[in-house]
Parts: structure tokens; C-alpha cells; sequence
């Protein structure tokens, strides 16, 4: 299996705090990784400085076998590095496609920034893949409200 990401000796202080301590991990394609510790021990601090919340102090970070520096959440998510907060809130209002892509929605122009318009036809169809790929397709339509979804 491919290396993914590789976090050397990673250390990040909150003044004399300090919540890293030559952290290391290597993920390959296809793991799932479960970070456990105790309150205090660095993990969210270590899921915030490899999404960019923070940067690191010290330390280096591969994605693929190359050498980054991740100084926001953008530069993160441009890598392929996403949090999901374990407090989820869905917008009823919104397609089951807006709320899959909410906060990263592609669109058209990118030049234009913040003011670029959503390409709806690429959302829609990329959220009708992931349907599918979950083996949900022939149940949900991506355009279909949260809002009319069972909870169970």
C-alpha cells in the first residue's frame, strides 16, 4: 500500500504549554486509523495542525512523499486533508448533494473567489457517485431535502 501521509517528530506549544511532543504517524492508502489518549494528550491538536488550523513548530509533514507546509485549512484541503467534527449538523433545508459538499462546493470561475457561482450539475453528479458508491443510490436522490430523511 501506498504511503498517504507521514507526520515526522511533529511539535506545536501553546506558550509554555506544550501539546505536541515529536509526534510521528505514517498512514498508507486504504488504513483506518483510530487516535486514542487520554484528555490532554495532543490528539486534537494534532488533527488541528495537519488540517491547518495551526501550524506546527517543528517538525515535518509528507503528503505522497512530499514535503508540505500546511498553513491554512484551504492549503489542507487542497491536499486532501478534511476534518469531520464529530458534531454533525445537517441543514434541513438543503439537498442531501449541498450538505455532502457544504463548505467545499465546486464552482465555476474560480477566479472570482467567494462570489463564484456553484456548478450545481458537478455537485449533483458527484454526490450521486459517492451515493453509489456507498450502495444508497437506488434509495436517496441527491437532490432530495435532508429534510425529508429518516432518522434511522
Amino acid at each position: 500500500m501506498q504511503e498517504v501521509l507521514r507526520l515526522q517528530n511533529l511539535q506545536k506549544s501553546f506558550g509554555s504549554v506544550r501539546a505536541l511532543k515529536n509526534a510521528s504517524l505514517t498512514l498508507k492508502e486504504g488504513e483506518v486509523v483510530a487516535l486514542l489518549g487520554d484528555n490532554g494528550a495532543g490528539k486534537s491538536t494534532l488533527i488541528k495542525a495537519i488540517s491547518g488550523v495551526f501550524p506546527i513548530d517543528r517538525g515535518d509533514i509528507y503528503v505522497r512523499g512530499e514535503k508540505v507546509s500546511i498553513r491554512s485549512t484551504r492549503e489542507a484541503m487542497d491536499l486532501g486533508i478534511e476534518t469531520i467534527h464529530q458534531d454533525t449538523s445537517l441543514a434541513p433545508d438543503l439537498s442531501i448533494a449541498r450538505n455532502l459538499f457544504l463548505g467545499r462546493e465546486p464552482v465555476n470561475l474560480k477566479w472570482l473567489g467567494v462570489f463564484a457561482p456553484l456548478d450545481l450539475a458537478k455537485l449533483r453528479d458527484a454526490a450521486s457517485a459517492l451515493l453509489k458508491r456507498v450502495g444508497i443510490s437506488k434509495k436517496l436522490d441527491a437532490d432530495a431535502l435532508v429534510s425529508t430523511l429518516s432518522g434511522g
